[in-house]
């Protein structure tokens, strides 16, 4: 197997304690925000084009934890968007209220605009432990996987339901470790295959699950 990350298109997050506030380009506040309010980050990433005969195994969001507040195990839960508001978000306009500038999200806060399915989840430490921490969305580790392609553009929210008193900052895009979309795959496998006395040869490729023979004799005709 092998590792390939995508594109970071935008990011920025949004609290109900600022709500009229844009927070592009500041360091990511998730959780627990004033006491009583939540910060919600928001993400929109392209996978990679596909690098030869490959078959994606495994998405992760990756998001590098930096510091925070509060000593409670929280889950953060990541989400995904498949249609507007969800997918035509803002990151230098959108606010707790608005997605893009004077237009509203369907209810403040923005998730009802996100499929409510937890694709996935990072729970936090007891203590801060910076690094970065994974949100599988697709494969190993996925609680709801989805089944992305190559090249595909995808929205994601992440969110902390039950925060009070919790909440953990990470690095944008404007900082050093900005957030990652990291695809696992695997690729066709081939074998070259010779008599002992050299007058057969045969290359064996698999490509997606599809076997492939090419069997030469030793004039090199094709067989």
């Amino acid at each position: 197997m092998a590792t390939i990350d995508g594109t970071l298109n935008q990011d920025t997050y949004i609290t109900g304690y600022q709500p009229t506030t844009n927070q592009n380009g500041n360091t990511l506040l998730l959780g627990d925000h004033g006491g009583s309010d939540q910060a919600r980050g928001l993400f929109k990433f392209t996978l990679p084009a596909n690098p030869g005969s490959a078959t994606i195994t495994d998405v992760v969001v990756k998001l590098y934890l930096s510091g925070g507040n509060g000593t409670s195990a929280v889950d953060f839960n990541i989400y995904n968007g498949t249609s507007t508001p969800a997918t035509t978000w803002v990151d230098s306009q959108a606010t707790w209220n608005i997605y893009k500038t004077s237009t509203n999200w369907t209810a403040s806060g923005g998730f009802s605009d996100f499929v409510s399915t937890i694709l996935g989840k990072w729970t936090s430490d007891t203590s801060i432990i910076t690094g970065y921490k994974d949100f599988a969305v697709q494969g190993s580790g996925a609680i709801n996987p989805l089944s992305l392609n190559w090249g595909d553009t995808v929205n994601f929210m992440v969110r902390a339901p039950s925060s009070a008193g919790t909440n953990r900052y990470f690095d944008s895009s404007s900082q050093t470790n900005p957030p990652k979309i990291t695809v696992t795959y695997t690729v066709g496998a081939t074998s070259h295959i010779k008599s002992a006395d050299g007058i057969l040869i045969a290359n064996i490729k698999s490509a997606d699950g599809i076997l492939i023979a090419n069997i030469k004799s030793a004039d090199g005709v094709t067989n």
